[in-house]
């Protein structure tokens, strides 16, 4: 799960836009979310299944909740440059997406985006969970 957070760090770090990566404690949950924006929260969950009694196939499941100010109006009747400052999250979730997927190296499996979802979690942030999934190889010891 580490090494998956690192390269997921990694990664992100790559797009000058994202102020703030952390790992997803409740940061939200505050009443002043200690965060610099854009902002990204990990959560990973992870799935395994033996192979045989050397190693196991690991899942890994993620989600980058990605989380801007909502600077600007973005309704038809707002001027345009105004709509399109507002609209800066869309291009920076479209940024990571291009970061992501179909990432591969010799680690892990391509990195595949299953889903990205609007979250309505707090008012003046504009919040969008992407789901993630790769998979990678790792050796288990067994005593026997």
């Amino acid at each position: 799960m580490e090494k998956l957070y690192l390269k997921i760090v990694e990664l992100l770090g790559t797009i000058p836009e994202i102020k703030y990566i952390d790992l997803d404690s409740g940061q939200l949950q505050e009443e002043k979310p200690p965060l610099a924006y854009p902002a990204v929260l990990v959560r990973i969950n992870e799935i395994r299944e033996d192979v045989d009694n050397v190693f196991q196939i690991v899942i890994g499941n993620i989600q980058l909740l990605v989380i801007d100010k909502t600077y600007s109006e973005t309704n038809n009747i707002t001027p345009e440059a105004v709509r399109k400052k507002g609209l800066g999250y869309m291009a920076l979730n479209t940024k990571i997406h291009s970061i992501l997927q179909g990432y591969q190296d010799s680690e892990f499996r391509s990195f595949t985006n299953t889903a990205k979802t609007d979250q309505q979690l707090r008012k003046g942030l504009k919040t969008i969970a992407q789901q993630w999934t790769t998979s990678w190889r790792e050796s288990m010891y067994n005593s026997n």
